[in-house]
């Protein structure tokens, strides 16, 4: 006959819950990081000119606050998400 499986033990979903690492903040604002510069670089492919390039610069170390330019023009500063959402709209005001 076939054999009976004791290793596993049933828990509740609050157990299991509680059980679970918290998600780590640096991980979600990489993830966003990640996202923005896939967003920039998504533009920047399809760019009209050279001269109209987007890019984002880290405005201080241990601050999560950058700051996107379009070529040589300050276009916002603010957090990965915030700058995701200007990229977007900039992306669509362009026709992307």
């Amino acid at each position: 006959m076939g054999k009976v499986h004791q290793g596993a033990k049933m828990i509740t979903f609050k157990e299991f819950m509680d059980g679970q690492q918290p998600e780590d903040e640096d991980s979600l604002q990489d993830d966003d990081l990640i996202a923005l510069k896939k967003l920039i670089d998504d533009f920047n492919e399809f760019a009209p000119q050279k001269d109209n390039m987007m890019s984002v610069v880290e405005n201080k170390e241990g601050e999560e606050s950058y700051t996107l330019f379009i070529g040589p023009d300050e276009m916002g500063t603010g957090s990965p998400p915030e700058l995701i959402a200007q990229v977007k709209q900039i992306r669509q005001e362009h026709g992307f």
